[in-house]
């Protein structure tokens, strides 16, 4: 998930296309040689701006205890995944669904439902199929807007038949060993043999929140996407502080 292709790098962290486990490492190192400060198991209750500064309110996950931090800039990179969505049928909540996929090794031999239509979902299928027989479930009938490099790594993996690919399909139920997928073009029903299902279909934004320190929302098309990240920070170079 490296982005774009041609952005020039603005910034000091470096990113170029290379599968998650370089880049995070290479990221690790980054923050190691720089002594980042980070604090895990936060979970920020409120910000707000004070005169010149901000102040940000956060909870301790484990130990409950209360603080905040005094700051010129608050940057908001929550995306959406705190509050995944559901795939809205019968087993959704069995402990074998899951909305990401945190280390590819977990799963040997596995029959593994890959959901999803973007860069995400494909990286999840193609990290699994060397050890696992891996399903995809895409409600098109094709991608929209997927990295080139993905899209013929993808395309090889199913004329290989590493990948079994499901065209215009919604997962409709699950149970302990099997997944029901219903073809949205015909109605028809496909049960396939399932131990995982991996459900990259994004998550809702949280909404309260933002609203609650003052971030208005903004109706977009469902077909629009932001600049890319050089044109932004471009952009953020010509704003009044």
């Amino acid at each position: 998930m490296a982005g774009p292709d041609k952005v020039e790098m603005l910034g000091h962290l470096r990113h170029w296309d290379t599968n998650r486990e370089d880049l995070l490492d290479h990221w690790d190192k980054q923050v190691g040689d720089v002594q980042m400060p980070i604090f895990f198991r936060q979970s920020v209750t409120n910000v707000e701006k004070v005169g010149k500064t901000c102040t940000v309110s956060v909870v301790d996950s484990e130990s409950n205890e209360t603080k905040s931090y005094t700051t010129a800039r608050v940057i908001l990179a929550i995306e959406t995944m705190s509050n995944p969505r559901k795939l809205g049928c019968p087993g959704e909540d069995l402990e074998k669904v899951r909305n990401s996929l945190v280390d590819p090794d977990e799963f040997q031999g596995k029959n593994v439902l890959v959901v999803g239509g973007t860069d995400s979902a494909i990286e999840v299928a193609l990290a699994l199929k060397d050890s696992n027989k891996v399903w995809f479930s895409c409600r098109s009938a094709k991608f929209d807007r997927v990295k080139p490099t993905n899209l013929e790594l993808f395309t090889k993996a199913i004329e290989s038949g590493e990948i079994t690919a499901l065209w215009s399909t919604e997962v409709k139920g699950s149970d302990e060993e099997s997944a029901i997928v219903e073809h949205r073009t015909n109605n028809e029903q496909t049960t396939v043999p399932n131990d995982v299902i991996i459900a990259m279909i994004g998550g809702h934004p949280p909404m309260k929140f933002l609203e609650s320190i003052g971030v208005p929302y903004i109706e977009r098309p469902h077909s629009w996407s932001p600049p890319a990240s050089d044109e932004l920070v471009k952009d953020s170079r010509n704003l009044q502080v």
